[in-house]
This record gives structure tokens, C-alpha cells and sequence, in this order.
């Protein structure tokens, strides 16, 4: 089951929604780093299992409404391809899940603060060895990969202490590539203690905040805790994907079975996104550029396709394989939706899980 809307979204983040002259960063006044209280930090013989429970808003679709839970579960420790690992499973909740639950297995390569993770499933596939590896929802580590997705170590960076701005050149982070600048902003509001900071990049419309813990000795990652619009974020630049930890740490297992194992990590690469000219192009032949990927769900090029071919690709994934197509007012509905770029689509599944209506 395949769900890369997940991986759109981080687009807004770095890249920005619209077309804006490159946001000025500020110069910050001295602050002050919050001293971080070490979050659970693992065993020498076992790690005690930890749960992450996350709430995401704009994650799935474009609908302010359409809130999704994500709960991570790190039940063992490990070492994965000669790294200090923890593997676990976690999963997805919401109304643009249907309303039900999909699961994943992860693998954080905490000291590099890499997430591995497998393609979404049904819960009854997680007793099995995966198949499908796949560029992981960047919820828990957001802040430790946009650092480690440039080749830098956040746990010796001088950010946690800086009172200026610290570039980022070259970042890739879901087929976007930006220079970013970081700024501590001092103290959020989470909660558990963590440092705010704003994220600028060349091509967004304003700051993107976000916060995290510091690294520490005793527990030797940083989790993010909260990604929200920085206050100079503009009402018209477009929904804006956001996260925040619900509730602190706790040393919770899952309760669910489920084999344990190392998921391999996976970074895509960066591929030159189409040109204006080019998306007109063939958006006049009622065709629409989309993303052509590799085995690990990574964008490889993109390729003009026919609206009709879209629409009846994107309702065979939303239902039952068994299922024929839908009515031809259902198939109509869903190519208005693609042609006005109209963003996720709501789907409502009879008892036998075919397509029966759908909305944008």
C-alpha cells in the first residue's frame, strides 16, 4: 500500500508554496539554550521499550480538519549495519486513512539521527520480514536529518550555543533541494524542554520553526518535538504541513507482535523538478506531470500522463483489488480534482471496500 502523498508535503517546508523574493533573516539577540532533560536513554544489555505519540495536521491532505495520529514504539536496541540502532514499528491514524490504521516498521540509526522505515501495511504484515524499504516520514528526527541530510553532525554542532545564523548549503530533503539558515530562537513551548529554531530557506515565503532536544551524552539523539509556521508565515502561501509530541516519552511497549528487525536506510536522491513551461506543456493535452519512482518509492523523473489514466490508477489503490471501476460520475469527480490540482482525495469505500463516491 502506498502512500507517497506523505513525502509531498515536506516540500512546502524548504521549498515554500509560491514564488516570493528570498526572506530576510534576522539577526538574533543572545539567548540562552534550555538545559535539556535527557529523554529515556538505552540499556547496555536492553533497551526499555519507548512510545512516541505525535499529532500532524495537513499531513494527508489539505484539510485543516483532517488531523492524523502518529505513534512511534522503539522496543529493542540493535546493531544495524555496524550503527547504534532501534528498531520498532509505528503507525498511522486518521480520516485520510480511511479512518483506519496502517502500520510500518523502523529502524533510527540514532547517532547518525537516521530513520529507516518500511511501506505502510496492514498490521497482520509486520509479523513478517519486510519487502518494501522506503524514505522515511521525517516526524521524530526532523531536525537531526535536515543536519545529517547535509553530511553535518547536530550533536557537536555550535547551533545549540550560536547567537547568529548558521547556513546550510545544499540541503536535499525530499527531492527539494535549498540552502537553509538556522536560527536559535532560545526555549519552545513543548512538552518536554526543547530549543526552538527558525528554519529559512532562499525559496520559502517565510520561517519555518521548529523544535528539538538536545543531544546528550546519556541519550545521544534529538527528537523534535513540535514543527509549526513561523509567525511571518503569509495566509496565502498554501496549507502548511505541522507536528507536535502529544505527551512526553513514555516507556511503553506497542503490545503488538511483530519481527523485530534492521530496515536498511534510505536517502533519495535529488532529481530536477519540471520547469512552468514544461507543466504547461502538457497540461494542455489534459495531461499532468507526475513523479516516476524506483523500488524504494524515490522520484527517479517524471512523466506527462493522461488525466483519465491518473484518476483510474489513484481509485484502483483507494479500494479492493477485486473491485471493477466506479460509476462514471465517481470517475468524473476524481478527474476534476487532478485537473484543478485540487489536492488529496476523499474517498468512501462500500462495505466491500470498492470506491463508491469520492470528493476532493
Amino acid at each position: 500500500m502506498k502512500y507517497l502523498a506523505v513525502f509531498i508535503v515536506f516540500g512546502l517546508i524548504l521549498a515554500g508554496c509560491m514564488e516570493t523574493e528570498p526572506a530576510t533573516t534576522p539577526s538574533p539577540s543572545p539567548i540562552a539554550s534550555p538545559s535539556p532533560t535527557p529523554l529515556p536513554s538505552p540499556s547496555p544489555v536492553a533497551l526499555t521499550p519507548l512510545e512516541f505519540e505525535y499529532e500532524v495536521s495537513n499531513f494527508f491532505g489539505s484539510n485543516d480538519q483532517d488531523k492524523a495520529g502518529i505513534t512511534y514504539w522503539l522496543e529493542e536496541e540493535a546493531a544495524c549495519s555496524g550503527k547504534k540502532a532501534f528498531n520498532g514499528i509505528y503507525s498511522v491514524t486518521g480520516s485520510q486513512m480511511g479512518d483506519g490504521t496502517v502500520w510500518a516498521k523502523t529502524t533510527y540509526y540514532y547517532e547518525d539521527g537516521e530513520l529507516a522505515s518500511t511501506d505502510f501495511t496492514q498490521k497482520s504484515q509486520i509479523v513478517f520480514e519486510a519487502d518494501d524499504v522506503i524514505q522515511a516520514p521525517i516526524i521524530l528526527n526532523f531536525f537531526q536529518e535536515l543536519f545529517a541530510a547535509a553530511g553535518k553532525d547536530l550533536t557537536t554542532s555550535e547551533i545549540w550555543e550560536s547567537t547568529k545564523p548558521l547556513p546550510i548549503k545544499d540541503v536535499v530533503f525530499f527531492n527539494n533541494k535549498a540552502n537553509v539558515s538556522v536560527v536559535n530562537e532560545g526555549n519552545g513551548h513543548g512538552v518536554i524542554p526543547c530549543t526552538e529554531f527558525a528554519l529559512y530557506s532562499q525559496d520559502s515565503p517565510g520561517a519555518v520553526i521548529a523544535c528539538a532536544t538536545q543531544p546528550t551524552e546519556e541519550a545521544p539523539y534529538s527528537i523534535t518535538v513540535y514543527i509549526e509556521p513561523g509567525d511571518d508565515w503569509p495566509e496565502n502561501a498554501g496549507t502548511f504541513p505541522t507536528w507536535k509530541l502529544v505527551a512526553a516519552p513514555t516507556r511503553k511497549a506497542s503490545g503488538e507482535s511483530a519481527l523485530l528487525e534492521c530496515i536498511d536506510f534510505v536517502r533519495c536522491g535529488y532529481v530536477r523538478q519540471p520547469s512552468g513551461d514544461e507543466r504547461e506543456q502538457c497540461e494542455a493535452k489534459d495531461s499532468k506531470l507526475r513523479e516516476d519512482y524506483d523500488k524504494n518509492s524515490c522520484v527517479t523523473g517524471y512523466k506527462c500522463k493522461k488525466v483519465a489514466d491518473i484518476a483510474e490508477e489513484q481509485i484502483r489503490s483507494a479500494q479492493n483489488p477485486a473491485c471493477g471501476l466506479p460509476s462514471q460520475d465517481v470517475i468524473d469527480a476524481v478527474e476534476e480534482c487532478i485537473r484543478n490540482d485540487s489536492g488529496g482525495i476523499n474517498w468512501s469505500n462500500n462495505q466491500n471496500g470498492c470506491v463508491e463516491s469520492a470528493s476532493c
